[in-house]
Parts: structure tokens; sequence; C-alpha cells
């Protein structure tokens, strides 16, 4: 049983890294959503947690994300201010369910 929950537990960590991409992809496409502008990136700090409050298996994120973003001219445009909990509950599963 334990040799089991092993292997599974090697498989899911490594769709962490495909999480990570897919929380990026959002907060990317939600930027520039309420922006109305495709030429800006946000920046992005995520920190990877795999274990809830009981010790169990519970991937989720904690981010930093910038309060607003630059051009590629280099021009700084403020962002209005993002409802995380919201937004991912949205938009999220829709990305990493198969």
């Amino acid at each position: 049983m334990r040799q089991r929950n092993s292997r599974q537990y090697t498989q899911l960590r490594k769709l962490l890294g495909k999480l990570c991409a897919c929380v990026w992809t959002c907060v990317r496409q939600e930027v520039r959503r309420r922006l109305g502008r495709e030429d800006v990136t946000p920046g992005m700090i995520p920190a990877i947690q795999t274990y809830g409050g009981l010790l169990h298996w519970h991937p989720h994120f904690h981010t930093l994300v910038t309060c607003g973003e630059f051009t590629a001219e280099g021009a700084f445009v403020d962002v209005p201010e993002l409802d995380g909990v919201a937004e991912s509950q949205s938009v999220l599963p829709s990305r990493v369910s198969p």
C-alpha cells in the first residue's frame, strides 16, 4: 500500500510544473483582458505548496503578481486589482481538467 502511494505521489509531483504554467497563463490572460491589451506581460512569482494544514496532498499556489505591467516600449501600465479567488475558480479548472 505504501509503495502504491509513493508512485502516485511521484506521478502527481511531475505535473506541478504544468500546473504552474497553467496558473501563469491564466494570470497573463486575465491581466491582458482587464487592460484590453495584448502587448503587456505581468510579473509573477509562484510558490508551490503540496500539502494542506492536515498534511494531506493538496497542491496549491501562493503568488505575488505585479500591480502594473511594462509594455514592449517600456511604458508602465497600472492593472486594476485582481480578485484571485474568484478569477482562479472560474478559469483554472477548465485548463487543468482533461
